[in-house]
Protein backbone atom coordinates (compact mmCIF):
# COMPACT_ATOMS: atom_id res chain seq x y z
CA UNK A 1 0.00 0.00 0.00
CA UNK A 2 1.35 3.80 -0.61
CA UNK A 3 2.36 5.94 1.74
CA UNK A 4 -0.61 8.63 2.41
CA UNK A 5 2.31 10.94 2.30
CA UNK A 6 3.13 9.67 -1.39
CA UNK A 7 -0.25 10.20 -2.46
CA UNK A 8 -0.27 13.60 -1.56
CA UNK A 9 2.27 15.24 -3.21
CA UNK A 10 2.05 19.22 -2.13
CA UNK A 11 4.08 22.06 -1.35
CA UNK A 12 1.77 22.94 1.58
CA UNK A 13 2.89 19.75 4.07
CA UNK A 14 0.71 19.59 7.24
CA UNK A 15 3.41 19.54 10.11
CA UNK A 16 3.14 16.75 13.10
CA UNK A 17 2.63 18.60 16.37
CA UNK A 18 3.72 16.83 19.58
CA UNK A 19 0.88 15.33 22.27
CA UNK A 20 0.71 18.60 24.33
CA UNK A 21 1.05 21.05 21.30
CA UNK A 22 -3.05 21.59 21.93
CA UNK A 23 -2.20 23.41 24.92
CA UNK A 24 -0.50 25.72 22.77
CA UNK A 25 -3.57 26.05 20.30
CA UNK A 26 -5.32 26.70 23.11
CA UNK A 27 -3.33 29.05 24.92
CA UNK A 28 -3.10 30.79 21.76
CA UNK A 29 -6.93 31.28 21.23
CA UNK A 30 -6.95 32.18 24.55
CA UNK A 31 -4.86 35.06 23.79
CA UNK A 32 -6.83 36.02 20.78
CA UNK A 33 -10.03 35.89 22.44
CA UNK A 34 -9.23 38.76 25.10
CA UNK A 35 -8.37 41.33 22.71
CA UNK A 36 -11.11 40.57 20.16
CA UNK A 37 -14.15 38.17 22.26
CA UNK A 38 -16.75 40.44 22.23
CA UNK A 39 -16.83 41.02 18.50
CA UNK A 40 -15.49 37.83 17.69
CA UNK A 41 -18.21 36.01 19.28
CA UNK A 42 -20.91 38.60 17.83
CA UNK A 43 -19.52 38.09 14.57
CA UNK A 44 -19.52 34.05 15.21
CA UNK A 45 -23.29 33.81 16.65
CA UNK A 46 -24.36 36.14 13.67
CA UNK A 47 -23.17 33.31 11.78
CA UNK A 48 -24.99 30.77 13.58
CA UNK A 49 -28.16 32.97 13.42
CA UNK A 50 -28.06 33.23 9.84
CA UNK A 51 -27.63 29.90 9.04
CA UNK A 52 -30.04 28.34 11.75
CA UNK A 53 -32.45 30.83 9.83
CA UNK A 54 -31.66 29.59 6.40
CA UNK A 55 -32.62 26.26 7.66
CA UNK A 56 -35.63 26.71 8.79
CA UNK A 57 -37.05 27.76 5.23
CA UNK A 58 -37.75 24.63 2.92
CA UNK A 59 -36.46 26.57 0.08
CA UNK A 60 -33.10 27.58 1.39
CA UNK A 61 -32.26 24.13 3.56
CA UNK A 62 -30.14 23.22 0.82
CA UNK A 63 -28.54 26.45 0.97
CA UNK A 64 -27.52 26.72 4.51
CA UNK A 65 -24.54 24.39 4.22
CA UNK A 66 -22.73 26.21 1.62
CA UNK A 67 -24.11 29.75 3.37
CA UNK A 68 -22.29 27.63 6.21
CA UNK A 69 -18.68 27.21 4.94
CA UNK A 70 -18.76 30.73 2.98
CA UNK A 71 -19.39 32.60 6.01
CA UNK A 72 -16.85 30.26 8.47
CA UNK A 73 -14.29 31.48 5.61
CA UNK A 74 -15.11 35.05 6.20
CA UNK A 75 -15.22 34.72 10.24
CA UNK A 76 -11.34 33.34 9.78
CA UNK A 77 -10.20 35.41 7.32
CA UNK A 78 -11.23 38.41 9.78
CA UNK A 79 -9.87 36.83 12.67
CA UNK A 80 -6.65 35.89 10.71
CA UNK A 81 -6.00 39.76 9.98
CA UNK A 82 -6.78 40.91 13.05
CA UNK A 83 -4.00 38.83 14.82
CA UNK A 84 -1.88 40.46 11.86
CA UNK A 85 -2.98 44.26 13.22
CA UNK A 86 -5.59 44.98 11.29
CA UNK A 87 -9.03 46.10 13.26
CA UNK A 88 -11.72 42.74 13.39
CA UNK A 89 -14.93 44.29 12.07
CA UNK A 90 -18.44 42.48 11.83
CA UNK A 91 -18.87 43.28 7.62
CA UNK A 92 -15.13 41.27 7.68
CA UNK A 93 -17.97 37.98 7.83
CA UNK A 94 -19.27 38.35 5.06
CA UNK A 95 -15.80 38.53 3.10
CA UNK A 96 -15.67 34.99 2.14
CA UNK A 97 -17.87 36.16 -0.72
CA UNK A 98 -14.78 38.09 -1.89
CA UNK A 99 -11.97 35.96 -1.46
CA UNK A 100 -11.72 32.47 -3.35
CA UNK A 101 -15.92 32.35 -3.85
CA UNK A 102 -15.89 30.11 -6.43
CA UNK A 103 -13.64 27.44 -4.37
CA UNK A 104 -15.47 28.04 -1.36
CA UNK A 105 -18.82 27.27 -2.90
CA UNK A 106 -17.48 23.71 -4.80
CA UNK A 107 -16.11 22.77 -1.45
CA UNK A 108 -19.60 23.64 0.04
CA UNK A 109 -20.95 21.44 -2.52
CA UNK A 110 -18.24 18.35 -1.84
CA UNK A 111 -19.84 18.91 2.06
CA UNK A 112 -22.71 18.47 1.21
CA UNK A 113 -22.46 15.79 -1.25
CA UNK A 114 -20.42 13.87 0.88
CA UNK A 115 -22.67 14.11 4.05
CA UNK A 116 -25.84 12.79 2.56
CA UNK A 117 -23.30 9.96 1.08
CA UNK A 118 -22.34 9.85 4.37
CA UNK A 119 -25.82 8.81 5.47
CA UNK A 120 -26.26 6.70 3.33
CA UNK A 121 -22.92 4.52 3.78
CA UNK A 122 -23.88 4.38 8.31
CA UNK A 123 -27.40 3.45 7.23
CA UNK A 124 -25.93 0.95 5.24
CA UNK A 125 -23.39 -0.10 8.28
CA UNK A 126 -26.14 -0.40 10.52
CA UNK A 127 -28.10 -2.52 7.90
CA UNK A 128 -25.44 -4.96 7.54
CA UNK A 129 -24.97 -5.67 11.15
CA UNK A 130 -27.95 -5.35 12.36
CA UNK A 131 -30.02 -6.63 10.75
CA UNK A 132 -30.82 -9.85 12.84
CA UNK A 133 -31.56 -7.61 15.82
CA UNK A 134 -33.76 -5.21 12.76
CA UNK A 135 -35.84 -8.09 12.13
CA UNK A 136 -36.60 -9.04 15.54
CA UNK A 137 -37.81 -5.52 16.16
CA UNK A 138 -39.96 -5.96 13.25
CA UNK A 139 -41.21 -9.39 14.51
CA UNK A 140 -41.41 -8.21 17.99
CA UNK A 141 -38.61 -10.71 18.68
CA UNK A 142 -36.38 -8.84 20.55
CA UNK A 143 -36.73 -9.87 24.39
CA UNK A 144 -35.42 -7.84 27.43
CA UNK A 145 -32.82 -10.91 27.74
CA UNK A 146 -31.68 -11.09 24.48
CA UNK A 147 -30.56 -7.73 24.99
CA UNK A 148 -28.44 -8.14 27.45
CA UNK A 149 -26.55 -10.74 25.88
CA UNK A 150 -22.87 -10.65 25.24
CA UNK A 151 -23.80 -10.98 21.22
CA UNK A 152 -25.92 -8.33 21.43
CA UNK A 153 -23.95 -5.96 23.05
CA UNK A 154 -20.80 -6.93 20.60
CA UNK A 155 -23.29 -6.35 17.56
CA UNK A 156 -24.43 -2.77 19.14
CA UNK A 157 -20.61 -1.50 20.15
CA UNK A 158 -19.21 -2.76 15.93
CA UNK A 159 -22.11 -0.81 14.87
CA UNK A 160 -21.18 2.36 17.06
CA UNK A 161 -17.71 1.65 16.36
CA UNK A 162 -18.02 1.34 12.45
CA UNK A 163 -20.27 4.26 12.17
CA UNK A 164 -17.76 6.50 14.13
CA UNK A 165 -15.06 5.75 12.13
CA UNK A 166 -17.00 7.00 9.28
CA UNK A 167 -17.63 9.85 10.49
CA UNK A 168 -14.68 10.75 12.26
CA UNK A 169 -13.49 10.33 8.43
CA UNK A 170 -15.58 12.60 7.32
CA UNK A 171 -14.91 15.59 9.59
CA UNK A 172 -11.39 15.41 9.24
CA UNK A 173 -11.86 16.18 5.91
CA UNK A 174 -13.44 19.42 6.12
CA UNK A 175 -12.03 19.90 9.57
CA UNK A 176 -9.43 22.61 8.00
CA UNK A 177 -10.70 22.61 4.51
CA UNK A 178 -12.20 26.33 4.32
CA UNK A 179 -9.39 27.66 5.65
CA UNK A 180 -6.69 26.14 3.29
CA UNK A 181 -9.41 27.64 0.03
CA UNK A 182 -9.51 30.94 1.68
CA UNK A 183 -6.07 31.72 3.50
CA UNK A 184 -3.90 29.18 1.49
CA UNK A 185 -5.83 29.89 -2.12
CA UNK A 186 -5.50 25.93 -2.07
CA UNK A 187 -7.94 23.85 -4.33
CA UNK A 188 -11.02 22.66 -3.45
CA UNK A 189 -10.39 18.68 -3.47
CA UNK A 190 -7.02 18.93 -2.49
CA UNK A 191 -7.90 20.75 0.64
CA UNK A 192 -10.03 18.03 1.82
CA UNK A 193 -7.07 15.56 1.15
CA UNK A 194 -5.00 18.28 3.41
CA UNK A 195 -7.04 18.52 5.74
CA UNK A 196 -7.41 14.47 6.10
CA UNK A 197 -3.92 14.29 6.33
CA UNK A 198 -2.87 17.12 8.75
CA UNK A 199 -5.85 15.21 10.93
CA UNK A 200 -3.97 11.77 10.25
CA UNK A 201 -0.87 13.12 11.72
CA UNK A 202 -1.84 14.86 15.03
CA UNK A 203 -4.43 12.16 16.40
CA UNK A 204 -2.22 12.34 19.19
CA UNK A 205 -2.37 16.34 19.94
CA UNK A 206 -6.10 16.00 18.92
CA UNK A 207 -7.44 13.23 21.66
CA UNK A 208 -5.71 15.34 24.32
CA UNK A 209 -7.86 18.08 23.55
CA UNK A 210 -11.01 15.77 23.13
CA UNK A 211 -10.00 14.49 26.55
CA UNK A 212 -9.50 17.96 28.63
CA UNK A 213 -13.00 19.17 26.82
CA UNK A 214 -14.82 16.21 29.08
CA UNK A 215 -14.88 18.47 32.08
CA UNK A 216 -16.07 21.26 29.91
CA UNK A 217 -19.37 19.50 29.88
CA UNK A 218 -19.55 19.32 33.66
CA UNK A 219 -19.67 23.00 33.34
CA UNK A 220 -21.92 23.43 30.47
CA UNK A 221 -24.76 21.52 32.54
CA UNK A 222 -24.04 23.56 35.61
CA UNK A 223 -24.59 26.70 33.55
CA UNK A 224 -28.07 25.28 31.90
CA UNK A 225 -25.91 25.65 28.34
CA UNK A 226 -25.52 29.71 28.74
CA UNK A 227 -21.22 29.04 28.77
CA UNK A 228 -21.73 27.70 25.25
CA UNK A 229 -22.14 31.61 23.77
CA UNK A 230 -18.58 31.79 24.99
CA UNK A 231 -17.29 28.41 24.58
CA UNK A 232 -18.08 28.24 21.12
CA UNK A 233 -16.52 30.84 19.63
CA UNK A 234 -13.80 30.00 21.68
CA UNK A 235 -13.40 27.05 19.89
CA UNK A 236 -13.89 28.22 16.52
CA UNK A 237 -10.81 30.19 17.58
CA UNK A 238 -9.08 26.97 18.78
CA UNK A 239 -9.35 25.18 15.35
CA UNK A 240 -7.92 28.49 13.44
CA UNK A 241 -4.80 28.57 15.93
CA UNK A 242 -3.93 24.51 15.21
CA UNK A 243 -4.56 25.35 11.59
CA UNK A 244 -1.70 27.72 11.86
CA UNK A 245 0.36 25.27 14.17
CA UNK A 246 0.04 22.87 11.77
CA UNK A 247 0.21 24.32 8.56
CA UNK A 248 2.30 27.63 9.97
CA UNK A 249 2.21 30.83 8.77
CA UNK A 250 1.26 31.82 5.11
CA UNK A 251 4.31 32.58 3.30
Amino acid sequence: MQDLDAVIDMSLEPRRINLTGCMRWLNDAWSLFVVHGLTWATMFWLMFLLVLFCMVIPLLGMASSILNVVLFAGLITSIDAARRGEKLELGGLFSGFKRNFGELLLTAVLILAVSICTLFILLAITVAIGSPYLLMIAKGQLTPELIKTPEFAAGLLAVVLACGLVMQLVNSAFMYAPMLVVLRGVKAMDAMKLSVLACCRNILPFSLLAVLCIPVLVLVSLTFGLVLLVLMPYAALVSYTSFIDIFGEEN
